[in-house]
């Protein structure tokens, strides 16, 4: 394999083998779809996760129970949603400041309606 050379762009950056070829990040249309480009890795996308409830926890319906996890981003979160409904609807969660490149922790406040399983699932 042929070593490819390293010439930084317009942007700074560097066009070498990782920017080009590795560490890319598929373009998406309004819809979604992918649109056979891809653009180098540059940031972090905002991301969260669900800490708690555990996945197999049990909740009593009616009863008040905190959905809480992380959210992080380059130059920090700055919303997270929840669904309770495997992404049919989703809430606005409390968000602690950002600072940083530090993980931010989120928050919401469920009463679960009935009995059953529920999946939750959070955004940012």
């Amino acid at each position: 394999m042929r070593p490819v050379p390293s010439t930084p762009s317009c942007s700074g950056t560097s066009a070498g083998l990782f920017t080009t070829r590795y560490y890319n990040d598929v373009v998406r249309d309004s819809a979604g779809e992918p649109t056979g480009e891809t653009r180098p890795v540059w940031s972090i996308a905002p991301e969260s996760v669900i800490v708690s409830p555990a996945p197999d926890k049990t909740l009593n319906a009616g009863e008040a129970a905190e959905i809480w996890g992380w959210a992080w981003a380059d130059g920090g979160a700055s919303a997270v949603e929840v669904s309770t409904d495997g992404g049919a609807s989703w809430l606005p969660a409390g968000l602690e400041k950002s600072i940083g490149r530090a993980w931010q922790r989120f928050a919401l406040t469920w009463h679960p309606e009935r009995r059953g399983p529920h999946e939750l699932s959070s955004r940012a």
